[in-house]
């Protein structure tokens, strides 16, 4: 597979997981939809994960946040999301904000969850911006 085809095939599943409905408030403020997740093959974007691709990052880091397509787990998630993160991809930054603000295998921490949602917001991801504002105003919502 080359790499054109490749990169369509993660702007496909990147589409695929913003459609459908949140799975709660504090998700839906933070954008996290999970509805196409169990439809991408896991073991695809594993491979592409582990080979460096961001968006492959991102997409399993989500998968293991919310259980669809692959185990709940809380580790992998964080791995996946600061692989993501470190390559400039602001949204696992928002995900990362969003565990540390609700403690999903970290300690919640709300200063840290704060700094995360304005690098991402430094990086170009609206929701970020309002959920920084939400911190910055004390309401901060797990």
């Amino acid at each position: 597979m080359n790499s054109e085809s490749t990169r369509s095939i993660i702007c496909l599943a990147a589409i695929l997981l913003s459609l459908g409905t949140s799975r709660g408030d504090a998700q839906a403020n933070v954008g996290m939809n999970t509805s196409a997740s169990a439809e991408i093959d896991p073991f695809f974007i594993t491979s592409l994960a582990k080979s460096g691709q961001a968006s492959a990052q991102l997409i399993l880091g989500e998968m293991h946040l919310t259980g669809k397509g692959l185990p709940l787990d809380y580790s992998e998630a964080l791995k996946w999301f600061r692989a993501a993160a470190e390559q400039g991809e602001a949204e696992a930054l928002r995900r990362l904000g969003f565990m540390y603000e609700s403690g999903l295998g970290v300690k919640r921490d709300l200063a840290q969850a704060d700094l995360l949602y304005d690098l991402a917001a430094k990086g170009g991801d609206l929701i970020s911006s309002y959920m920084f504002g939400l911190g910055y105003m004390g309401m901060n919502v797990p």
